[in-house]
């Protein structure tokens, strides 16, 4: 009876020991089989105590930060990726979102931040942070995963770019088609200029010098000059390829600007163009060049769609602005013209899309992204007794 309960144990023993072997193998395999997963991942995984302290990374963490895993676990990891804004000033601890996920229990992301890489090169990442919550305090923390966002923003820019190239090929598009129109409206004070400077000069070799009409005839030359300055200046700005800063700008003011670039062409189409400005318009907030080429467009498209009016139709281009929200200012461009077509009005914003035998169809395209850029809307009505707007919103100065 000894012998066989001895047996009997010496068996449940073994089985034991077998069982255990099979468990620890088991882990092993689970283990390296959650290794694998973790290392197969592109975007780094970390995990942090709640010290703050490395308890894990995997290989693309190794491999996007330069810090081997060694340098890694068992260090802050704050100190290491996170210890500096992306404006260079210096992040505190108790400010990092990382080590309030643990104390909150809550899940956050981050959409843009900066790491930090083991030479001091900065990575733009975003990031998710869960809490991680065990039996044993060394057991909590936080796992923190996060994406390289340097191709993203390269790509980004790089669109952006590239829009902004396509905006000024149609610029300078816009005003070659414009040029004649504009040499002949600077041929005009040009003329008047040199034909009131040998006005005066006649009348200082006079007997009795009229003084009060040497004046006026000098006031007519200044006005005559600052007219041609005006286009010349308008046309500058719309031409050069300078980075556009955001500014706080009088709407009515600059669409007045523009009517020199407009008046030439209208005139020769025989369109009239009327300003029914808004009063007490508050300034926005946007950049100069880019809301007068929307403008520019806008009010050229008008033009030109009312080029092949029957003779004695009427040809009007009206522009008004006035209040549409509290925070929101309207511009509307109409015209008496015919309108696009319903399907080409269904494809108006998309590139490329054009009714004009030489045009390029980016004009609108551009101009919707712009207004978009700008936080408005840029949309276009039909009337029901002919005609069409074009209209877009702008937000009023935040500071106001």
């Amino acid at each position: 009876m000894g012998s066989g309960l001895l047996l009997l144990i010496l068996f449940l023993l073994l089985r034991a020991i077998r069982k255990s072997r099979q468990l620890s193998r088991s882990q092993q395999n689970l283990q390296h089989r959650h290794e694998l997963i973790l290392n197969s991942v592109a975007d780094g995984i970390y995990g942090v105590d709640l010290e703050g302290r490395t308890t894990f990374v995997n290989h693309a963490m190794e491999q996007l930060t330069g810090w081997s895993s060694s340098e890694l676990i068992g260090h802050n990891a704050h100190q290491l990726l996170h210890h500096t804004r992306a404006d260079g000033t210096p992040h505190p601890s108790e400010e990092c979102p990382i080590y309030h996920t643990s104390s909150s229990n809550r899940a956050i992301f981050i959409e843009q931040d900066i790491f930090w890489r083991r030479d001091g090169s900065p990575i733009p990442v975003e990031y998710s942070s869960t809490p991680i919550r065990g039996d044993e305090p060394s057991e909590q923390g936080a796992v923190v995963v996060f994406r390289d966002l340097s191709a993203r923003l390269q790509a980004t820019e790089a669109a952006r770019q590239h829009q902004a190239e396509l905006a000024h090929m149609a610029r300078l598009s816009t005003m070659g088609e414009m040029t004649s129109g504009i040499a002949h409206e600077l041929n005009q004070p040009l003329a008047a200029i040199v034909t009131n400077a040998q006005a005066c000069i006649r009348l200082l070799h006079t007997p009795h010098e009229n003084r009060a009409k040497l004046e006026k005839v000098l006031g007519r030359i200044a006005e005559q000059a600052e007219r041609a300055a005006a286009i010349i200046r308008q046309l500058r700005r719309m031409a050069r390829k300078e980075e556009p800063e955001s500014t706080h700008l009088d709407l009515n003011a600059l669409i007045k600007g523009l009517l020199p670039l407009l008046e030439p062409e209208a005139r020769k189409a025989g369109v009239a163009i009327r300003i029914q400005p808004g009063g007490n318009l508050p300034p926005i907030a946007a950049q100069r060049i880019q809301i007068e080429q929307v403008l520019l467009n806008l009010c050229r498209n008008a033009i030109e769609s009312m080029v092949e009016l029957p003779h004695g139709q009427p040809r009007q281009l009206l522009i008004t602005s006035a209040h549409h929200e509290p925070q929101t200012l309207l511009v509307r461009v109409s015209d008496s013209g015919p309108g696009p077509s319903t399907e080409v009005r269904e494809r108006l914003f998309t590139p490329f899309t054009t009714t004009k035998p030489k045009g390029m169809g980016l004009g609108l395209s551009i101009s919707h992204g712009i207004i978009e850029a700008h936080r408005g809307r840029l949309y276009v009505e039909t009337h029901e007794h002919g005609g069409v707007s074009f209209c877009f919103t702008l937000p009023v100065c935040e500071d106001l």
